[in-house]
């Protein structure tokens, strides 16, 4: 189970909230059982995890794109 101060922590690491967003949830935590933190905490970290994997997969794409263009621009300077 989780404690009140890892859902707290867990809350300002989420990327995507705003400073209100953070503020509200961690003002409604004295408010929800066990369960409930419980099922948040599972949420969020399920959160962070695809948007931690989207940025991995757009990175790898726009440097892939990177890549791509910069061999381009080498054979494009080999033919001039």
């Amino acid at each position: 189970m989780v404690n009140d101060q890892q859902l707290k922590n867990l809350i300002n690491k989420v990327p995507f909230f705003t400073d209100n967003e953070k503020e509200f949830l961690l003002s409604k935590l004295s408010q929800l059982d066990k369960e409930k933190k419980q099922k948040l905490a599972e949420f969020l970290i399920i959160e962070i995890l695809q948007f931690i994997a989207l940025n991995l997969k757009y990175s790898t794409m726009f440097q892939n794109i990177y890549l791509k263009w910069q061999n381009t621009f080498e054979r494009i300077s080999r033919i001039i």
